[in-house]
């Protein structure tokens, strides 16, 4: 869950931590920086934290880099809509394609 602290607290969520995946054609790199409470888990590279800055002047989280083609610097749902929900709840909304 999100932090108790946040603009959407307590928001159903998943986490990439430790996360990975390669291929000849993709590869994935996951950084979660912190808990829900705000302890730190990971940290980026230098080359990585060089790229969130550029692109993300807000800081926003979630970020994502697609390749320094395609840059998503902010959720791409509003989280509000979660609110309330748990995770089972989600997780059986996930499979109806016209649900918010």
């Amino acid at each position: 869950m999100s932090s108790s602290t946040d603009i959407y607290p307590n928001t159903p969520t998943f986490t990439f931590q430790n996360a990975s995946y390669s291929s000849p054609y993709v590869s994935l790199v996951t950084v979660e920086i912190y808990d829900r409470n705000g302890n730190p888990l990971q940290s980026m590279t230098s080359s990585e934290q060089a790229l969130f800055n550029y692109y993300d002047k807000t800081g926003s989280i979630p970020f994502m880099d697609i390749s320094n083609h395609f840059v998503l610097a902010t959720s791409q749902y509003t989280p509000s809509i979660l609110s309330g929900a748990g995770w089972n709840h989600v997780a059986v909304q996930l499979d109806n394609a016209s649900n918010n």
